[in-house]
């Protein structure tokens, strides 16, 4: 008699099995509720089961047979014990307290290491166990209906060790370990990778090297002590990527030191990569868990290792390559510097002994006015090759960082105004006028500072040939020293400004009417620098240009209020508050900015922001002076990705007056690291518009 419909594998082999044998009798006498339970295991499609009795006699469907694997489907009839030896140590204590108390157990992503081929294998499950009442509502066994999850958990646990991989720096002073840290950031997951080797073949030389490895060691580091005789024959023939055995690949006595099974590794996978342009064929080997299988999910995790190790191989290739041409662009740099030296020190002695003789003839020959003008027009071209040569003597000394350098304490005012009657003494074109002379003690190189001035008041005369005069002017803001050079000329058109303090560089505009090497505005910002100041310009191109520089003043202490509320933040540079009503945080930075006030302002909005648990900021710069590009490329790439993990999302930047101020913005927001959507406004009310809309 067919008790259950034999709509399935599993139900025909239930009807024709000898119960009779068994500890539970003929079909006919089982108790309806195993009959109940047995007929809908067999109608489902998930995969179920029934263990009934002290015993745990066993009964599965057809949905459940893949799980048992190796063990085959003729478990039927036998105690759960029996068939699961390997794990009845984790699921027996559950079954009896089921069977015994009632009580239900259920565990998503349930961890069980099953024997259901030649080995052990790492398996998930999410399963439920449930008791089975008998009318008298006494227990009979134990129903458990189950679904394996084995494959997306392990997809999942190799996805996320590749999203945390990090990418490493390359550091051209420690380049040989570059591939080796990188590969190392796939060896966080040995339970899925347990080793690898990232192997070079140089087509030229016919050599394997080993670029770099994880999980394996040996005496003999190089390649060769890594594969055998067989594993170098198959990776030099591989054209395709495969599945191959450890030991035919690995050399005997290699040890694994990642071992998070007690079994070795038995299968590699081998991707090959061909390089024409490098002349070389790569070989990444990845060490197959002793526990999975190697399905298609595992080769895609491997292909992705493949591609990462790959792309790190490819930057570190090119890198070694600018490496070389730095280096050949350097050597080339140092020379033509060397020649400028030496040329620039020969042609001091002659010019200096012509011009000397030209003096004297000037002298011989003021009754002469048809001579004395042309001796006068000569000792301006002398000058003019001087100063020339001078310049070009200083580019290379500041190249091999030998500008020397006599610092002193001295009173600006009065360098200022010896430097502006030394200067006017040499020129009849324009009135230098000194509209403030502020008094100010600094350490400095008084021959250097004067160069500074020199060079801004002559390019000033320059470039202002229908004017008739520039003017000077010094005050002290905050804890500096601010000197401005203000012309009436030709100006600068706003997109070159950025590109002044290059060597040579010369507007092209204005490069065919006046007369220079671009040289003089790249050793005025050199100068500074070792004077621990700074230089920027503002500019209208048609109405003129101002040339500010500003530098700390000795003994200067400005008392700085800080307010540092629950709600609002100020000091000196900056004022933070927070808009609880449009729910942003508000900041206005003041006057000049340099690297440390930049840095605690913006640490101090960090703080601010994590607190508030905000999402929005309205960075006001309208009130910023001069430039803080010291600071802009921290702000760009550490603190914009700090900001974004506190959870900020929009940024509304309005820019400052300030040209330079707007350069340093906009290299902040062009390097910026992360996904925080950041505009840049000239008008306060529409970055508020911005983001109280978004």
């Amino acid at each position: 008699m067919k008790f259950f419909v034999e709509n399935s594998r599993m139900a025909r082999l239930i009807n024709a099995y000898p119960w009779h044998n068994s500890s539970l009798g003929t079909i006919e006498v089982w108790p309806p509720e195993l009959h109940n339970a047995v007929s809908t295991m067999l109608e489902s499609r998930i995969p179920m089961y029934v263990a009934w009795g002290e015993e745990f006699i066993q009964f599965y469907n057809d949905a459940y047979v893949p799980i048992l694997g190796a063990k085959g489907d003729d478990e039927i009839g036998k105690s759960t014990r029996e068939t699961w030896p390997e794990i009845w140590p984790v699921i027996g204590p559950m079954f009896r307290k089921v069977l015994r108390e009632g009580e239900s157990f259920g565990f998503p992503g349930f961890n069980l290491f099953l024997e259901r081929g030649s080995y052990t294998e790492e398996t998930y499950f999410d399963f439920s166990y449930s008791p089975i009442r008998k009318i008298d509502r006494t227990i009979g066994g134990v129903f458990l209906s189950c679904l394996e999850t084995t494959d997306r958990v392990l997809h999942e646990r190799r996805m996320e060790m590749l999203a945390n991989t990090l990418p490493v720096a390359f550091d051209s002073t420690a380049a040989g370990d570059f591939l080796k840290e990188s590969h190392l950031q796939l060896s966080h997951n040995p339970k899925d990778l347990p080793y690898s080797l990232f192997i070079e073949y140089n087509i030229e030389k016919e050599a394997f090297s080993c670029l770099s490895k994880f999980g394996l060691s040996n005496s003999d580091p190089q390649i060769k002590g890594f594969l055998s005789a067989e594993g170098v024959h198959i990776i030099r023939n591989l054209s395709e990527e495969g599945v191959f055995e450890s030991q035919k690949i690995l050399k005997n006595g290699v040890q694994f030191d990642l071992k998070p099974w007690q079994e070795d590794p038995t299968f590699c996978y081998i991707i090959p990569y061909s390089y024409n342009h490098f002349k070389c064929r790569n070989y990444v080997l990845l060490g197959l868990s002793s526990r999975t299988s190697c399905n298609e999910l595992y080769i895609q995790f491997f292909r992705l290792c493949g591609r990462y190790l790959q792309h790190q191989y490819e930057h570190w290739q090119m890198r070694k390559q600018e490496e070389k041409q730095l280096q050949a662009i350097q050597e080339l740099s140092t020379k033509k510097d060397e020649f400028i030296s030496v040329a620039s020190h020969e042609l001091k002695t002659p010019l200096t002994s012509a011009k000397a003789f030209l003096q004297i003839v000037a002298r011989s020959t003021a009754s002469m006015p048809q001579i004395e003008k042309f001796v006068s027009g000569a000792l301006k071209q002398l000058d003019r090759l001087q100063k020339l040569t001078t310049d070009l003597l200083d580019i290379s000394k500041i190249n091999a960082g030998k500008l020397d350098y006599k610092i002193t304490e001295l009173n600006f005012a009065d360098l200022l105004q010896e430097a502006v009657s030394n200067f006017q003494s040499t020129v009849t074109t324009h009135q230098i006028e000194v509209e403030q002379n502020q008094d100010a003690v600094i350490e400095g190189d008084s021959q250097r500072l004067e160069q500074v001035l020199n060079n801004l008041l002559s390019n000033a005369v320059k470039y202002s040939p229908q004017a008739t005069k520039v003017v000077v002017s010094s005050s002290l803001i905050q804890n500096y020293l601010v000197v401005a050079v203000r012309d009436f000329g030709v100006g600068i058109p706003q997109d070159r400004i950025h590109l002044l303090f290059e060597r040579f560089y010369r507007i092209e505009e204005t490069a065919m009417h006046f007369q220079g090497m671009g040289l003089g505005l790249f050793i005025v910002s050199e100068i500074l620098n070792r004077h621990k100041g700074r230089f920027w310009i503002e500019s209208e191109q048609g109405k003129g240009s101002t040339f500010y520089f500003m530098l700390p003043v000795k003994g200067l202490q400005t008392v700085t209020q800080e307010v540092d509320a629950e709600d609002h933040y100020s000091n000196l540079h900056i004022s933070i508050s927070i808009n609880k009503e449009k729910k942003f945080l508000y900041v206005n930075w003041l006057g000049f900015q340099n690297n440390e006030s930049v840095r605690q302002g913006c640490l101090k909005m960090l703080d601010m922001l994590k607190k508030t648990g905000l999402t929005k900021v309205l960075n006001d710069n309208r009130s910023v002076l001069g430039t803080w590009s010291d600071a802009a490329e921290w702000v760009g790439k550490e603190w914009f990705p700090m900001m974004e993990a506190a959870g900020l999302k929009h940024f509304a930047w309005i820019y400052s007056n300030s040209t330079f101020s707007q350069l340093s913005a906009h290299k902040s927001v062009d390097i910026l690291q992360g996904k925080v959507v950041t505009r840049l406004f000239n008008d306060g009310n529409e970055g508020e518009d911005w983001l109280l809309k978004v």
